[in-house]
């Protein structure tokens, strides 16, 4: 065999394995919003749901999610629409799925007949049609037309280079997914860590007493959370925990800060003493524990102890050394790791 067939054999299999790997995303993209349109569906039928909680339900999703493009309202309405469409999740996972997400837009816009549109979704896949092809053989009525008319549907990859083969390759909702996946993980990442450090700050029995987990502040009109928030007895003063799972950004302080000074004005009474925020972060190479330390006499009384002054002699007593806290994220991340 020649270098030239060789390679043309070795990009053909790349090709193949590259566009079974988008159809195996793009499965679990459409399986996913099925998913979610059923979930709507059932909310709905246990409270009164309008355009109103889709447009909140969307804005939540939108802010946890925010590099993603897919819960849009429009989007969720028709995630409802394809569950109410198709009963069947085997239906979806084993035909629906092999097109793309704007494919099956156009099928539940323009079909009412989920006959119809299982053998429009053959036929897509039979041809490779793109989504602009598929409207126009809808709008055609093809199926009318033909003399055979099957409405089984084998599961097949689309042809080599075809218009749905490229659109499933480049498909954005499947791009989405995979970033979902890996904000799933860190969020794993995050509440391993967040239960970990709990944990070790308990054991310590030192006067640390839990007070929330995911607290939530509504500040100016917005939402902002702490990992943990503790009341330190023997200290007479709340600490704030944020845990982070990138390096070390000095954005962390700020936010910190902000948080640190909240509690002063929000949780902290007369006769407690200012407020200790800690900043925890696990990157893949380095773990770095950081201390803030506020004042009730300023809203923006805070400063950033350098690990290696160590804390002030104060609070030495009571809370652990950066050392330690930093030697616990490093034992959490391997144990959810392993």
């Amino acid at each position: 065999m020649s270098v030239d067939n060789f390679s043309s054999e070795l990009i053909k299999r790349i090709q193949t394995a590259q566009l079974r790997a988008a159809l195996a995303v793009n499965q679990a993209v459409i399986t996913l919003y099925w998913q979610i349109g059923k979930l709507i569906l059932e909310r709905e039928e246990q409270e009164e749901w309008d355009d109103e909680a889709i447009s909140k339900l969307s804005q939540d999703l939108t802010r946890r999610f925010p590099s993603t493009v897919s819960f849009s309202p429009k989007n969720l309405k028709y995630m409802k629409r394809m569950a109410a469409a198709y009963p069947e999740k085997k239906l979806v996972q084993h035909a629906l799925a092999y097109l793309p997400w704007e494919h099956n837009q156009s099928l539940l816009r323009k079909l009412d007949s989920q006959t119809q549109r299982i053998w429009y979704v053959r036929k897509a896949v039979e041809y490779g049609w793109s989504h602009n092809m598929l409207e126009i053989h809808i709008e055609s009525n093809r199926i009318a037309r033909e003399t055979q008319i099957d409405f089984d549907f084998e599961p097949t990859l689309p042809p080599d280079g075809s218009d749905l083969s490229r659109q499933l390759i480049q498909n954005q909702h499947s791009v989405n997914l995979i970033k979902l996946q890996e904000i799933a993980k860190e969020d794993n990442l995050k509440q391993a860590l967040v239960n970990h450090i709990g944990h070790f700050l308990l054991s310590l029995k030192v006067g640390f007493a839990l007070v929330g987990s995911q607290y939530r502040f509504d500040v100016g009109g917005g939402e902002f959370f702490a990992d943990l928030i503790y009341y330190h007895v023997k200290l007479q003063r709340y600490v704030v925990i944020a845990i982070e799972t990138t390096k070390f950004k000095p954005e962390f302080v700020g936010k910190m800060n902000f948080l640190v000074n909240v509690v002063n004005d929000r949780l902290a009474g007369e006769k407690d003493e200012p407020t200790v925020g800690m900043i925890l972060c696990k990157s893949k190479s380095k773990t770095v524990a950081e201390y803030t330390l506020g004042s009730l006499k300023s809203s923006i009384g805070v400063a950033t102890y350098d690990q290696a002054k160590g804390l002030p002699p104060h609070l030495d007593n009571g809370l652990p050394t950066a050392q330690q806290l930093e030697e616990q994220l490093a034992i959490a991340t391997q144990e959810f790791e392993s």
